[in-house]
């Protein structure tokens, strides 16, 4: 440049020992602690003069700028995501940290609706990657997390699904137990219906169906599909969370 500064890309594997005063992480994401740490950042430890080669104690030192998509919770820059979240509060005039979906590109006509709606609804790609690589949304579960979530997706195997209320010849006293949790406009309602056995001290019971009702209308279209579900199962009872807005 025309100061007579430089521009260099490098890399993680031959860039020990350079040094550089302000660093891109281009898919930072993908970077591990100990490249990080023991490579990339000490490439950073010297100070920015001015022309005349003099310090100046006001320039800012080190920065570095994050550029990502979203990965798993579990990898080392999830940290640093939140470390920078905290800091950006803390420090609002050192850091900043910023994400968007697909929907800030779509609204100025840089991608294609039709497109982006083929692969959010598309069957062959899971919803933790969709929501990866077009909405920002870092998955998963972090070190520090109570619940496993592979091990939680394991258990939510349905092994028999009832598509509508069956006797029981073994408890004529089994019923149905709907539950549904309401999502308004353009958000998904997730119906879950139980199946309950009561037994002499105790109750057994199964999920024998789950249903979500993506980006419906809760009006002209959401109630009338729990309304359809309620005359299949016959439930005892309906259990509605509509956080305070239904």
């Amino acid at each position: 440049m025309k100061n007579g500064s430089s521009l260099t890309v490098v890399s993680k594997d031959t860039s020990r020992g350079l040094r550089a005063t302000f660093g891109v992480l281009e898919e930072a994401a993908t970077i591990e602690e100990q490249d990080y740490t023991e490579v990339l950042l000490p490439q950073m430890n010297v100070a920015r003069r001015e022309v005349d080669g003099s310090l100046n104690p006001g320039e800012p030192s080190a920065s570095q700028t994050f550029i990502t998509t979203a990965r798993e919770k579990t990898v080392y820059m999830y940290s640093k995501l939140i470390e920078c979240a905290v800091n950006a509060v803390l420090r609002p005039s050192e850091y900043f940290v910023w994400g968007l979906s697909y929907e800030v590109p779509l609204r100025y006509g840089l991608i294609d609706k039709a497109t982006m709606m083929e692969q959010k609804y598309s069957t062959t790609i899971s919803e933790d990657s969709f929501a990866r690589e077009s909405l920002s949304i870092w998955t998963g579960n972090s070190d520090e997390a109570w619940l496993n979530s592979k091990r939680l997706n394991k258990k939510r195997t349905l092994l028999n699904c009832e598509r509508k209320a069956q006797e029981n010849p073994r408890n004529k006293n089994t019923y149905y137990i709907v539950s549904v949790d309401v999502a308004r406009y353009s958000a998904n309602t997730a119906v879950m219906v139980i199946k309950v056995l009561p037994e002499e001290n105790s109750y057994k019971k199964h999920v024998v169906y789950t249903e979500v009702i993506h980006g419906a209308n809760y009006i002209t279209e959401q109630a009338p599909r729990l309304k359809e579900l309620i005359k299949l199962y016959n439930p005892r009872e309906i259990v509605i969370d509509g956080n305070g807005r239904t």
